[in-house]
């Protein structure tokens, strides 16, 4: 279990190290919105069957990418809005991929439960539920309060059953520093989010 952190504050999180593919709808071969196909700092080289298809709210180019970690496992890269960094964010996109080699029987019920008990171990007020499933994927709310090393935050999640891995498209805000309706905006990007082939 690892804490993925962006400077300021952590954003809980219960994967080994994680693997995906990312893209945009607006321009699916911007590798610069994209972490297929990079190298990371032990070498390995990310190569997997699919990405996730997402649109950024208020569009890709209003959204820049911070930092981003590769393994053999996997591998996560993390979205802000150009206004705002590592040290300094009030919204965020996540993408994560774990593979089946590295957690065999994984699956994105497995991967929900293990991150909201995560949350519950370590949040003093935690409201976790699943908003829809099938047997490819589902959509998940996770509003965490009380952390002690987090700000207050409010997210949405997708997570994939894909054929080499499990993939995860969150969308994370402050609560009360984010509006509703951008909220709404992240929501929505999340719940429309599609696993397609690489």
């Amino acid at each position: 279990m690892i804490t993925l952190s962006l400077s300021r504050k952590a954003i809980p999180v219960c994967l080994s190290i994680l693997i995906v593919g990312c893209t945009n709808n607006m321009n699916a071969t911007d590798t610069s919105q994209s972490a297929q196909g990079t190298k990371g700092a032990a070498g390995y080289q990310v190569s997997s069957q699919q990405k996730i298809a997402l649109q950024f709210p208020g569009g890709s180019a209003a959204w820049h990418r911070i930092d981003h970690i590769n393994a053999a496992q996997g591998y996560k890269v993390n979205f802000v809005p150009v206004d705002q960094n590592d040290s300094n964010w009030r919204e965020a996109i996540n993408i994560f991929m774990v593979t089946h080699n590295s957690s065999p029987g994984e699956t994105a019920k497995s991967l929900t439960e293990k991150e909201f008990a995560h949350a519950k171990q370590y949040c003093q007020q935690v409201d976790a539920k699943i908003l829809s499933q099938t047997s490819h994927s589902l959509v998940y709310q996770l509003n965490i309060f009380g952390c002690p090393s987090d700000t207050n935050q409010k997210q949405v999640g997708k997570v994939f059953n894909g054929t080499d891995g499990v993939y995860q498209v969150r969308y994370s805000a402050y609560a009360g520093e984010v509006s509703p309706d951008r909220m709404n905006q992240g929501a929505k990007a999340i719940k429309s989010a599609q696993l397609v082939k690489n």
